[in-house]
């Protein structure tokens, strides 16, 4: 059975310690989002988890454990951190989904778009 996804507070403070933050607005900086959008996910307990693999993917002088900010589980020495040329593969995995997602969303807008104007799928 899959776990249940991290409550929002316990990633973000999570994120916070990695990257020495204290504030949320500097974690939504961070994150490439608005102060408001920021809110809004915190809100809704959706952490932007994708943000964080790509923040870690385009800034390894930060040195994100990736999924220990997701999920509170610290990497074992004979895991990815270990291993020469797999510190990022999570977060490369995560932006690949993340491509994928959008083509998707792409994808189901035309679909939606086509059937609403009578054509048939």
């Amino acid at each position: 059975m899959k776990a249940p996804p991290e409550k929002f507070g316990a990633v973000l403070a999570r994120l916070k310690e990695s990257l020495g933050k204290s504030k949320d607005v500097e974690i939504a900086d961070a994150l490439g989002m608005t102060k408001t959008a920021f809110h809004a996910r915190k809100e809704r307990d959706s952490f932007p988890a994708e943000k964080v693999a790509v923040l870690a993917l385009h800034r390894p002088d930060l040195k994100i454990d990736v999924a220990y900010v997701l999920t509170g589980e610290r990497q074992t020495p004979t895991s990815a951190a270990s291993q020469p040329g797999r510190t990022s593969d999570l977060a490369d995995i995560v932006a690949d989904l993340i491509v994928l997602r959008d083509m998707v969303d792409r994808i189901q807008r035309r679909l939606s778009h086509l059937t609403t104007q009578g054509e048939a799928v």
